[in-house]
């Protein structure tokens, strides 16, 4: 596999990591322990793919990221 091949593979692997939390809603931990990597790690990959033509939107904190689909924040301030 060339270099470019190569980069065109992980980027599509970064997407589709970065879609299973974005669009399928699933916990960042969830698809990190799926993919065996650390969640810090995965949570970088939203910025990352900024910069290409076809990235995801990002997610926008690490407590929203945290935060399995349908949960609601629970904010005590007043």
């Amino acid at each position: 596999m060339d270099d470019e091949t190569s980069r065109r593979v992980l980027t599509e692997f970064k997407q589709e990591a970065v879609r299973q939390i974005n669009e399928v809603g699933r916990p960042v931990s969830r698809v990190a322990r799926d993919l065996d990597l650390r969640h810090e790690q995965l949570l970088t990959w939203p910025k990352q793919l900024a910069a290409t033509e076809d990235a995801p939107p990002p997610v926008e904190t690490l407590a929203e990221a945290r935060r399995g689909p349908g949960e609601v924040c629970r904010d005590s301030s007043p």
